[in-house]
């Protein structure tokens, strides 16, 4: 009939043209076409390195008792995880115990920052690390050389690639500091994890910084008491805070401050001030003071530039029984 034929004509028209839309590539986008003109350069660098994991590849054990889906390229990608590697294989036993006790010497060295086991821990988590990758190369090769070099190597550039930035984000975010005498509260061998302070670091009441108070001398029967270098100490107020002391009773615009002087047998003298800009008031209470004239004084040093605070205190970390926040 003439309209079934005008029909059948008119489906292969459109069955047509679906096919030539289908067989037309659609337009790339900006993001794509910026992405492409990278890719040359991306497969050139695979090429590049292509030698040094197929070195590794024909290296690594993978054995035959491991998962279909184990490849030795898989492997090479979880050697920076001590145990990784033996859990990707099944090996979960190997796997766990590598695991565990790397995070356990390398959790113990952070807490002993600053102290002398902290090398002692970190070398020793190094060594689990070194010995998990000296387990996944062959131990059949012909010369043995093969397999101490194959391992070196590995630990060489897992050194470079993860435990050097490492050290350098750590060391950067946390400061260790060991106190070399008793500044009360805190006694002699104490160590601290502190946040060095920059222009742009903001500072609070309360904080406990470590500062350097303006230098003062006090005359004595036959000798001269100086306050100067590093102190210890709490912030009682900030830029623009009005202080008032009378009869020991510490006011912080008008309301009683929540935060006094770490040492607490320090006598607060009395003074009414503003704090200027870009000064923060902060007592050297740990400092000897047997008068109320020598503790005027100390109230005329307490307040010190903004740049004089070097680091906030945050952790006390040694000993163990006295770990834990400082607030």
């Amino acid at each position: 009939m003439p309209g079934q034929t005008q029909c059948g004509r008119c489906g292969s028209m459109l069955a047509g043209g679906q096919v030539a839309i289908d067989v037309l590539p659609p337009r790339a986008s900006k993001r794509q076409k910026w992405a492409r003109s990278f890719l040359p350069n991306l497969s050139g660098a695979g090429e590049t390195f292509r030698p040094i994991r197929d070195w590794f590849n024909d290296r690594i054990d993978v054995g035959s008792q491991v998962p279909i889906h184990v490849t030795e390229l898989g492997i090479l990608l979880r050697m920076p995880i001590p145990g990784w590697p033996h859990l990707y294989c099944g090996w979960t036993t190997w796997g766990l115990a590598y695991l565990f006790s790397y995070f356990l010497l390398l959790l113990i060295s952070f807490l002993t920052l600053g102290t002398p086991t902290t090398g002692l821990f970190f070398g020793m988590a190094i060594a689990v690390h070194a010995t998990s990758i000296a387990s996944l190369f062959r131990s059949r090769e012909a010369d043995p050389r093969e397999r101490v070099v194959s391992s070196l190597l590995c630990i060489f550039l897992i050194g470079i690639g993860v435990y050097l930035p490492l050290t350098h984000v750590v060391y950067y975010w946390t400061n260790p500091i060991v106190l070399a005498m008793d500044i009360p509260p805190f006694r002699e061998g104490e160590t601290f994890l502190t946040t060095e302070v920059t222009a742009d670091t903001p500072l609070n009441r309360g904080d406990t910084v470590v500062f350097i108070p303006n230098r003062l001398d006090i005359s004595q029967p036959g000798r001269i008491y100086r306050i100067d270098g590093p102190h210890v100490d709490r912030v009682i107020a900030l830029p623009g805070d009005k202080v008032k002391v009378d009869a020991g009773e510490l006011l912080i615009n008008g309301e009683p401050s929540r935060y006094q002087p770490l040492n607490k047998a320090f006598r607060l003298p009395d003074m009414e001030t503003t704090i200027s800009p870009n000064q923060v008031l902060v007592f050297p209470s740990s400092e000897t003071v047997l008068n109320n004239q020598e503790r005027s004084a100390v109230a005329g040093i307490a307040q010190i530039p903004r740049s004089n605070v070097n680091s906030v205190i945050r952790y006390r970390i040694a000993p163990f029984y006295r770990m834990g926040r400082i607030d």
